[in-house]
C-alpha cells in the first residue's frame, strides 16, 4: 500500500499563470512522482493465499481494461499510471508468495505476463500523462481569468486514440483489476491546472450501489448455517460504471464456518465465476450469527486485502440477532496502515480506530443480482 488512498491529488489552474516553463516542468516532475508515491507499497498478504491474491490480480486488469475502453480513457490517465505501478508490485509481490510455487502453471504464467504488461505500458501512460497537463495548462493560460470554469476539454491526442492498444490486446490473459491505497500524508500539489478538471479532482471514493436483493439474497442462502449459530460468507461482484459500482452477484465459494469464523475455499473455481461473469470484486459479505455488526480482528485483515487492491472494496457485516441486524464497513486510512504492517493471525487486539461505517456504499430497492452458490458445486 503507498502514501494515499484513492485519491488523486489535484492540481490547480490560478498558480500556472504566472509561472516561468521551467516552474511548470517542476510542478510536473513533483506531480508525478506523487503518483507513483501513491502507487508504493502493495503485498500480498500472506495470510491470504497465493490463489486468493491471483484472484485480485485478476480484478486488476480487468479495471484497466475499462479503463482503456472507456471513450473518455484520458480522464482516467492519472489513476490508470497509478494502477499499472500498482499492478506491476503486485504481481511481483504475489510471485514471491510462499503458496505461489503451489499455483497452477497457468495462472503463474499469466501473473508473470500480466506484469510485464504492466511495466510496458506505464511508461506509455506517463508520455501521454504529460502531454494531456501540458495541454490543460496552454488551455488554461488562454482562458479568460473569470472564466476558469468553463474550461474546454483537452484536443484529441495525435495518433488514432489510447496509445494502449496493445494493453486491450491481451485481454485474453486472464487476470485484471482491483487497486488500494493508506493515507497520503503529503500536501496536495496546487498548480497548473484547473480544479474543475474531473481528470485530476478525483477527490473521493466512487460509489457503491447495494440492490436490497444482495442482502435478502444472501440471508436466504446462509439461513441454515445461521439457525446453527454458522458463520457464513460471500464475495460481491461489481460491474464499473461513470456512475460508479453496482453489485450484480453474490457468490458464496466453498467454505468452513464456525460461530465466530468462516474461511473460503476453492480460489480458482471462485476465479472462473468471476471472469466468467465479467465481473470486478469490490467486497464481501458475511454473517455474525449471534455478535453484533462489526469487524472482528480476522475480519479487519480480510478487508485489507480487499481494500489494497480496490480502495472502495466493503464489508457487509448480517447480524440478525441484534439491532442494529447490519452494517457496511471499510476500514480507515489509519487501520489499512496498521493491519497491513501486521503479521498476526487468528483473535488479537487491534484499534477500535481501524474501521468505520461506509460512506460510499447506498442501499437501493431495486437492481437485478444473479446469486451463485459453489458449496455444492
Amino acid at each position: 500500500m503507498g502514501k494515499g488512498d484513492s485519491q488523486v491529488p489535484e492540481l490547480d489552474a490560478e498558480a500556472s499563470r504566472g509561472g516561468t516553463d521551467e516552474d511548470w516542468a517542476e510542478t510536473k516532475k513533483e506531480y508525478i512522482q506523487a503518483l507513483t508515491d501513491m502507487a508504493c507499497g502493495m503485498t500480498a498478504d500472506p495470510i491470504q493465499s497465493a490463489s486468493w491474491h491471483t484472484m485480485q490480480a485478476h480484478c486488476m486488469k480487468k479495471q484497466i481494461s475499462d479503463y482503456i475502453l472507456n471513450p473518455q480513457w484520458k480522464s482516467n490517465l492519472p489513476r490508470l499510471y497509478v494502477l499499472l505501478l500498482r499492478c506491476a508490485e503486485y504481481c511481483v509481490k504475489i510471485m514471491k508468495h510462499q503458496g505461489y510455487s503451489s499455483c497452477s502453471k497457468y495462472h503463474k504464467e499469466s501473473v508473470k505476463h500480466l506484469c510485464e504488461q504492466a511495466l510496458t505500458r506505464a511508461p506509455e501512460v506517463k508520455a501521454a500523462l504529460h502531454k494531456h497537463l501540458d495541454s490543460r495548462r496552454d488551455e488554461a493560460s488562454r482562458e479568460p481569468e473569470d472564466d476558469l470554469d468553463c474550461a474546454p476539454s483537452a484536443p484529441p491526442m495525435e495518433g488514432d486514440g489510447s496509445p494502449l492498444q496493445s494493453l486491450e490486446a491481451s485481454r485474453h490473459v486472464r487476470f485484471r483489476s482491483g487497486d488500494a491505497l493508506e493515507e497520503w500524508h503529503r500536501p496536495l500539489i496546487r498548480t497548473a491546472i484547473a480544479s474543475t478538471c474531473p481528470d485530476l479532482n478525483a477527490a473521493r471514493l466512487k460509489p457503491i450501489h447495494v440492490p436490497q436483493r444482495v442482502l435478502d439474497g444472501f440471508m436466504a442462502g446462509a439461513q441454515e448455517n445461521t439457525l446453527r449459530s454458522i458463520e457464513t460468507c460471500a464475495l460481491l461482484g461489481a460491474v464499473e460504471a461513470d456512475s460508479g459500482f453496482q453489485i450484480t452477484a453474490v457468490i458464496f465459494p466453498k467454505q468452513i464456518g464456525k460461530s465466530d469464523y468462516c474461511e473460503a475455499r476453492g480460489e480458482e473455481e471462485m476465479l472462473m465465476e468471476v471472469m466468467k461473469r465479467d465481473l470486478i470484486i469490490v467486497g464481501w459479505i458475511h454473517t455474525h450469527p449471534s455478535q453484533s455488526a462489526f469487524l472482528s480482528a480476522v475480519d479487519l485483515h480480510m478487508q485489507c486485502s480487499y481494500q489494497l487492491s480496490l480502495p472502495e472494496a466493503i464489508a457487509i457485516v448480517m447480524a440478525p440477532s441484534k439491532q442494529p441486524n447490519m452494517g457496511i464497513f471499510n476500514l480507515t486510512d489509519a487501520g489499512l496502515a496498521e493491519v497491513r504492517n501486521c503479521r498476526e493471525a487468528g483473535f488479537h487486539p487491534h484499534s477500535k480506530q481501524s474501521f468505520t461505517v461506509c460512506q460510499h456504499a447506498t442501499i437501493s430497492p431495486s437492481g437485478t443480482v444473479e446469486i451463485v452458490d459453489l458449496r455444492n458445486a
